[in-house]
């Protein structure tokens, strides 16, 4: 599996980071996902390790993330006064 990309998030009160990791399956070129923990001290061991042992997670609803957060904010009218 090849990492493409991957999103974290810090949860508050639990060790470690939640990674949602998206890669490419090196034999049918097809995407996947996957979701875990990752320890926080290697982002690439981490991915690795979620890649490994995380559950699998719909493509489709990691690149509608990964578009969500990369999004600008939405100005309201009141902003431009």
């Amino acid at each position: 599996m090849i990492n493409i990309q991957s999103i974290w998030f810090i949860p508050i009160g639990l060790i470690g980071q939640i990674g949602i990791v998206m890669g490419e399956d090196e034999r049918t070129g097809k995407r996947k996902a996957y979701i875990g923990i990752g320890y926080g001290l290697s982002e690439q061991r981490d991915e690795q390790r979620i890649i490994q042992t995380g559950a699998r997670f719909p493509a489709e609803m990691f690149e509608r993330i990964a578009t969500w957060l990369n999004e600008e904010p939405v100005k309201k009218e009141s902003d431009s006064e």
